[in-house]
């Protein structure tokens, strides 16, 4: 990653900002766990402040808006684990778990304060102000490491990260009025409601399907989810 405000990592990302940061609309891809600065999230469910050494995790497949707040004459700080479902799968398969049940609790999970999962992040820290870079086998240990830690601490964790199922036709009208201020491309809105588009149809004409499923306040701009 080019940016100096960004090391990653491996799946371990740190980010350090002076100033305050309005993040752009993100596709969340991955389970993602944080520790972090105090940060404003926007979701489908509202906005969520989040103090100053909060700890979370957003659930793959999910939109989300961030402004990163640094304290006054400080710095912004976060630590991000991402949680591939190929990395899970793997984790399931050598510790022959049972099948998990499809979750259906909120994408955005702040964490109870925990010495255990604090510690862990802390431990994370050292590696990023060094020159000497942590090594796959011990990148594998800490996301290991992670998941123990998350299924120790809550119970439906368990499906929250093992649920592998995906979004098969959900309502797409009642998922566009929950998500149009997210601007994002048409192609991501298809995989969230588990759609193809189909590419011998001209993009126009998908655009047109999905923008006029928007509210009508919407209707009026010219780029999807931009605000008018």
């Amino acid at each position: 990653m080019d940016d100096k405000n960004y090391i990653q990592i491996n799946n371990l990302l740190f980010s350090c900002f002076c100033e305050k940061q309005r993040g752009h609309e993100q596709f969340v891809p991955e389970h993602s766990l944080g520790y972090a600065g105090e940060i404003n999230l926007q979701t489908n469910e509202g906005i969520r402040i989040l103090k100053e050494g909060s700890i979370g995790i957003i659930r793959r497949n999910h939109l989300i808006k961030s402004v990163k707040v640094p304290p006054p004459g400080g710095e912004f700080r976060s630590i991000n684990i991402f949680l591939s479902q190929d990395f899970l799968r793997r984790y399931s398969a050598e510790n022959k778990q049972a099948e998990a049940g499809k979750y259906t609790g909120s994408p955005l999970r702040p964490l109870s304060p925990d010495p255990f999962i604090k510690g862990y992040f802390d431990s994370l820290l050292p590696w990023f102000n060094s020159s000497e870079q942590l090594s796959g086998m011990l990148v594998d240990l800490k996301t290991k490491e992670a998941v123990e830690l998350l299924l120790r601490t809550e119970p439906d964790f368990y499906e929250f990260l093992f649920d592998f199922s995906e979004p098969y036709k959900i309502d797409l009208e009642d998922y566009m009025n929950r998500h149009y201020m997210f601007n994002v491309p048409v192609i991501q809105f298809a995989k969230l409601t588990g759609r193809s588009l189909n590419i011998t149809r001209p993009m126009a004409a998908a655009k047109a399907v999905i923008r006029s499923l928007l509210p009508d306040k919407r209707k009026r701009s010219k780029t999807i989810g931009c605000v008018p």
